[in-house]
């Protein structure tokens, strides 16, 4: 009552009382924890649902608040550690999954950080932040990728690399588009426009008309881009398709004009 109330120094005593004589009690213990970091005693809380979680150590919850606690602490080791009890105790909880995801994805490692976001998706609970940091993550995987490609020294190392390249651009793409479709979040519409122009770019190393294709997807978002009809025009050239190339040029000068 004094919690709910905002009265968090008298539910502090009132907790403390009730632990004088009961000190091994889980729910005191995690409601102290609670109350505790509402006041910013965060230290503090984390003491409290570790005491809690020793003696409910399979308490889902209280693992999740305790990761919480380490993670604004900045104490990664602990962070994941607890959320890894979580998952232990029920692999299905995909709070813990989501936020088990960016623990890793904080001290560099993308690929634990991908597998718990991918489980986080298939829960609707977590599912769309789980698919924006997902979307993330392959961009910036993307972006390292053509930073390789921009240096490659070799044809054939230029193909490998784009190749691999455009398999990561196509995981953003699929990413997003499901942002996009089933959560009618146009916010992420330029996005997904910003990817169909890259994969036509890196794609067209290998194979053209796979590019023409990504770039035609992409005029279908924005038609009014010019930088996407040029990069189409370059590709119907390559090709030999000079119809296409000066109808794809003329749509970059409309684009480029002025409008009065």
């Amino acid at each position: 009552a004094h919690a709910s109330a905002g009265r968090f120094d008298e539910a502090e005593i009132a907790l403390r009382k009730a632990l004088a004589l009961l000190p091994r009690d889980s729910d005191a213990l995690f409601n102290l924890g609670t109350i505790l970091s509402s006041k910013g005693m965060h230290n503090a809380a984390i003491d409290a649902y570790a005491a809690s979680a020793e003696v409910n150590p399979n308490d889902v919850e209280l693992l999740y608040n305790l990761g919480v606690k380490f993670g604004e602490r900045n104490d990664r080791v602990n962070e994941i550690e607890a959320y890894e009890r979580a998952l232990k105790v029920q692999p299905q909880f995909t709070k813990a999954s989501l936020n088990l995801g960016a623990a890793f994805a904080d001290i560099g490692d993308d690929i634990k950080a991908e597998t718990h976001w991918l489980t986080a998706a298939v829960n609707p609970d977590t599912c769309k932040p789980a698919l924006q940091n997902l979307a993330m993550l392959y961009e910036q995987r993307a972006a390292k990728a053509i930073r390789s490609l921009n240096s490659a020294t070799t044809k054939d190392q230029a193909i490998a690399i784009a190749i691999n390249t455009d398999a990561i651009l196509a995981s953003a793409q699929s990413t997003i588009e499901r942002i996009i479709y089933e959560f009618s979040d146009s916010t992420w519409s330029s996005r997904l426009l910003r990817v169909l122009k890259t994969r036509g770019r890196v794609i067209a190393v290998s194979d053209i008309e796979q590019a023409i294709t990504h770039l035609l997807k992409a005029t279908e978002l924005d038609s009014s881009d010019a930088s996407v009809w040029l990069a189409l025009k370059q590709a119907y050239t390559l090709t030999g398709n000079t119809v296409k190339a000066s109808h794809a040029y003329e749509m970059a000068s409309k684009c480029a004009a002025p409008s009065h």
